[in-house]
C-alpha cells in the first residue's frame, strides 16, 4: 500500500513512522522548510505517552513530569490546589520530539519532501496530493496539516512565552489561571528545568496576548526573563471528522482529535494512529475498528465541549465556587490518582459524583 501524508507535525510524523515500520510505502509533503519548527504547543503529554506511541526509547527528551497543579481563578480568592499524588502528565521538547521522528522516518524509508505544500483533492471515486508539480495518487491520503484544514473547528488564538524564572519553583506542579485576561479559555505556567524555567501562555478571546502573558506571570508572582514568543490556535470545539469511506483519513488536529477542556492532541493522534495501524496490519482497509474507535472519541470529546462551554462561559465569581466545590470534598484524591489524564468528561463526572456523595453522607 501507497500511503501520501500531507503535514509534517506530530500526528503525521507518528503516521509515516508507524506504518514504514510495518512495511507499507510513506511518502510525507511538510510546507515548512524545517520539521519541528515553527513550534505551537507546551508539549503536555500523558505519563505513559512514550509507552502509547510504541517508542519508549524517546522519554529522553521529558523536560518536566506533573503530578498534580494549582488553579487561581479571579484576582482576588486563594489558589485551590491539587495534587494525585502520581506523575500524571509529561511536557516534552516537542520540537526535538517531531526532529526525532522524522530521523526514524527516514530510517525506515519514508521520503520527507520539506518546503512542499500539497491540498488535498478528489480525484474520481477518491482524493490525491495537488502539488506544484502535479496530482499524485496513493492507495491511502492522510490529512495531518493542523486545525486550520478543519473548517468546522472552533478555535482560538494562543501565544505562549518561555521565561527564565528568577526563583526556582517546584517542578511537580502546573499553574492554572482563570481570569478577565483569559477570556473563553485559561491562562498556565508549566515549569521545567528543575524549576528554573517555564512555559507561560493563554488562550483566547482577547487578542493581546502579551500583555495578558504579563499580568499571568504577575498573577503568580513571578520575575522572570522572557526568551521568546511562540503560538497557534487552539481548538476548543466543533465537529471530529469521520474517515469518510474513500482514501481519506483525517488524522490529528485536520480531525479534531483534540481535547475541548485543555486544547491537547498529541495524545489523542497517538491512539488514532495506533487504532488506524491495527486495522491496516490486520488488512482491515475498511478501517472498521478506526471508526469504531473515532465514534466513541466523538461522544466524549461532544461532553467535554459542553462541559468547558458551561465552565469558561461562567462569571469569575461562579467558577471559584464551582472548582472549591468539587475539589473540596473527601473522594476528591481517589478520583484523581485513579483518573485517566484523556477522560476529562469522565472524571469531571467522578468528581461531581463524589462531592454529591460526600454532601448526602454530610
Amino acid at each position: 500500500m501507497r500511503v501520501g501524508i500531507a503535514g509534517g507535525g506530530s500526528a503525521g510524523l507518528l503516521a509515516a513512522c508507524r506504518l514504514s515500520q510495518e512495511g507499507f510505502q510513506v511518502e510525507l509533503f511538510e510546507e515548512d522548510p524545517e520539521v519541528g519548527y515553527p513550534e505551537h504547543c507546551t508539549g503536555i503529554v500523558r505519563s505513559d505517552f512514550f509507552e502509547t506511541i510504541r517508542y519508549p526509547e524517546l522519554s529522553r527528551l521529558v523536560l518536566a513530569k506533573y503530578s498534580g497543579g494549582t488553579l487561581h481563578i479571579g484576582d482576588n480568592t486563594a489558589p485551590i490546589g491539587i495534587d494525585t499524588g502520581s506523575v500524571k502528565a509529561l511536557m516534552i521538547d516537542r520540537p526535538a520530539y517531531e526532529r526525532s521522528l522524522s530521523e526514524i522516518a527516514e530510517s525506515n524509508g519514508v521520503r520527507i519532501y520539506k518546503s512542499s505544500k500539497v491540498s488535498i483533492r478528489k480525484k474520481g471515486e477518491k482524493y490525491a496530493l495537488l502539488s506544484q508539480e502535479a496530482l499524485q495518487s496513493f492507495d491511502l491520503v492522510i490529512g495531518a496539516r493542523g486545525a486550520r484544514a478543519n473548517p468546522f473547528l472552533r478555535l482560538l488564538p494562543g501565544m505562549q512565552a518561555r521565561v527564565k524564572l528568577n526563583q526556582r519553583i517546584s517542578e511537580e506542579f502546573v499553574s492554572v489561571l482563570a481570569s478577565q485576561d483569559t477570556p473563553g479559555f485559561f491562562g498556565w505556567l508549566a515549569p521545567y528545568g528543575g524549576g528554573k524555567f517555564a512555559k507561560v501562555g493563554l488562550a483566547a478571546r482577547s487578542r493581546v496576548h502579551r500583555r495578558s502573558i504579563a499580568s499571568i506571570l504577575s498573577r503568580f508572582g513571578m520575575e522572570s526573563e522572557i526568551l521568546g514568543y511562540y503560538g497557534g490556535l487552539v481548538v476548543v470545539g466543533g465537529v471530529t471528522r469521520a474517515s469518510p469511506d474513500s482514501n481519506y483519513l483525517p488524522l490529528g488536529d485536520e480531525g479534531g482529535q483534540v481535547k475541548p477542556l485543555t486544547g491537547g492532541g498529541l495524545d489523542l493522534a497517538a491512539f488514532a494512529v495506533n487504532s488506524m495501524l491495527h486495522d491496516l496490519v490486520n488488512g482491515d482497509t475498511s478501517l472498521s475498528g478506526y471508526k469504531a474507535w473515532l465514534r466513541k472519541l466523538k461522544q466524549s470529546l461532544m461532553a467535554s465541549e459542553i462541559a468547558a462551554r458551561m465552565l469558561f462561559g461562567m462569571p469569575i465569581s461562579l467558577k471559584w465556587k464551582l472548582a472549591h466545590s468539587l475539589l473540596d470534598s473527601p473522594g476528591v484524591s481517589r478520583v484523581l490518582a485513579a483518573s485517566d489524564f484523556d477522560e476529562h468528561s469522565a472524571v469531571l463526572k467522578e468528581l461531581a459524583v463524589s462531592r454529591l456523595t460526600a454532601a448526602l453522607i454530610g
